[in-house]
């Protein structure tokens, strides 16, 4: 059975830009490349869906992260390793400009 689930992840973006017919919207990094998503409907929308079927496009939802870590305890391959991961007990800021037209 084919379920909805998070897809779409790009990495290393540096620019992304996102359009309809009378707006445009431009992600720009500053410093450091983001990670970026979209898709057409919302994370709360998607983890009530059980079916393809219940794919509903509701808007564009635009995701910017600075990175993402995978989760679990290594039961289905290696864990991660320590030069890739990222600590909870340290702060990480990265920049990037918003641009609409």
């Amino acid at each position: 059975n084919i379920r909805p689930q998070e897809s779409g992840n790009r990495m290393d973006c540096r620019f992304a830009e996102v359009s309809s017919n009378n707006n445009k919207v431009s992600f720009i990094a500053l410093k450091n490349p983001f990670e970026l998503e979209i898709k057409p409907y919302s994370d709360r929308e998607l983890l009530k869906m059980k079916h393809r079927s219940d794919e509903i496009r509701t808007g564009t939802y635009v995701s910017i992260n600075a990175f993402q870590q995978g989760f679990g305890s290594g039961s289905c391959g290696p864990y991660v390793s320590p030069e890739n991961m990222y600590l909870a007990n340290q702060d990480y800021e990265y920049k990037f400009l918003i641009k609409i037209d």
